[in-house]
């Protein structure tokens, strides 16, 4: 793969272009061409194992494709370039923090490594979320973990956002906090991606959607597209069924979802192993 500038056009921040990755025989993800561009909130959405966290990774250039092309603001993802790394914030679903730190300590770390710290949003987020600048990371809860790890993503400054599950370790009131703080941070200049299997709260912060299965993109188009399409007969499932009635569009969406994971779990009980198997 080349290094340097890829030609892209300016609106477009992230462009994939067939793009493989294989562990072994299993391939992580399978041909995955997509144009997401600035100002766009995304939701990826999919089964387990479907691809979501490789397709991330492979963003911020955690991973590299085994075949195919990838541009990030027209540039091939390169971890050796600080402009690179400045430009790209990513929340790991597992909140990997340093243990012998203090909460101010990481904020602190935070604010040295990335030049376009926003100080002023991370401390008014520390204060929401009530956490004491003094504690320890290793003495924090899992869900305060949460909190400190999508704090450090989401004022880094990036042009795009990644954020893989992360409200999944969060109570109800924390999730709330979190789904505001994160439209908060919606912008016009940057790109917003969000893993979660909860549609309704990926619509309080998402107006498109992207769905994986078995490491290939199965559907891409704003919530109301894909409903549209549903009803309309554009897109066809199996279980007649689920289509959509409801008149709430994330019930909806979900249904339409969950139609299309039934149909992708019965082709492959029925032809054995398949693609996929990877986060």
């Amino acid at each position: 793969m080349s290094t340097g500038s890829v030609e892209s056009n300016r609106n477009i921040a992230i462009h994939t272009d067939c793009i493989t990755k294989t562990f072994g025989k299993i391939s992580a993800l399978n041909n995955v061409s997509l144009d997401l561009d600035k100002g766009m909130s995304v939701a990826l959405v999919g089964a387990n194992g479907a691809g979501k966290t490789t397709f991330m990774k492979t963003i911020c250039g955690l991973s590299k494709p085994s075949a195919g092309r990838i541009s990030v603001l027209s540039r091939v993802p390169d971890l050796a370039s600080s402009k690179f790394v400045s430009s790209v914030a990513y929340l790991d679903q597992r909140h990997p923090l340093y243990e012998f730190f203090t909460v101010e300590d990481t904020i602190r770390f935070g604010a040295e490594c990335n030049p376009n710290w926003n100080a002023d949003e991370a401390s008014a987020a520390l204060e929401l979320f009530q956490l004491s600048r003094d504690a320890k990371v290793k003495g924090l809860s899992g869900g305060q973990r949460a909190q400190l790890a999508l704090i450090l993503a989401m004022y880094k400054g990036s042009q795009i956002m990644l954020l893989d599950e992360p409200m999944a370790s969060l109570d109800p009131l924390s999730r709330s906090l979190a789904r505001d703080l994160v439209n908060r941070t919606r912008s016009q200049d940057s790109l917003l991606l969000i893993s979660s299997h909860i549609i309704g709260e990926l619509q309080e912060m998402c107006d498109f959607l992207v769905l994986f299965s078995r490491g290939q993109v199965k559907l891409v188009g704003t919530f109301r597209e894909l409903v549209s399409q549903w009803e309309d007969g554009d897109i066809v499932t199996t279980d007649a069924r689920r289509i959509p009635n409801s008149g709430n569009l994330s019930n909806d969406l979900e249904g339409l979802v969950n139609a299309i994971l039934l149909e992708e779990r019965y082709v492959s009980a029925n032809v054995g192993p398949a693609a996929g198997g990877f986060e």
